[in-house]
């Protein structure tokens, strides 16, 4: 989401047992027959992400993009890091209030 390619995201064709990783800028690349393929991508820190990409029978690649958003939990654990917080105990707090 903010522009930049990311490193080592894993991209899976649906039906096809060989997935492949993004180089360092976020590029990948696949080899696939003419045809329409559900395509997902997932990385460490972001929710996963599907889409139906067209492989055309034009000459040359076929480009199909995805935007990856951090995922929740990544975006508090930053947020936690960033101002030296840490996590909340749930049960400590539940024990706290009167009548639970």
């Amino acid at each position: 989401m903010q522009g930049k390619g990311i490193e080592n995201a894993i991209v899976s064709v649906e039906g096809i047992n060989h997935d492949v990783r993004t180089a360092a800028d976020g590029d990948y690349w696949r080899l696939l027959n003419p045809g329409e393929y559900s395509v997902t991508v997932r990385a460490q820190g972001y929710s996963l992400v599907r889409k139906v990409c067209e492989v055309g029978y034009e000459m040359g690649a076929t480009q199909c993009d995805f935007r990856l958003a951090r995922s929740n939990l990544s975006r508090i654990k930053e947020i936690m890091e960033k101002f030296n917080k840490q996590p909340i105990n749930l049960r400590r707090l539940q024990q706290r209030r009167p009548g639970t």
